[in-house]
């Protein structure tokens, strides 16, 4: 799982500006 590893630490670098690409993540949906 080192996606889901990466998506958490661009979450955490950029959570106020999340792309559209992350917007339909499930990783993102989770978080927002």
């Amino acid at each position: 799982m080192i996606k889901q590893r990466d998506d958490i630490e661009i979450h955490k670098l950029k959570p106020f500006k999340p792309p559209p690409e992350y917007i339909t993540c499930p990783l993102c949906k989770r978080n927002v």
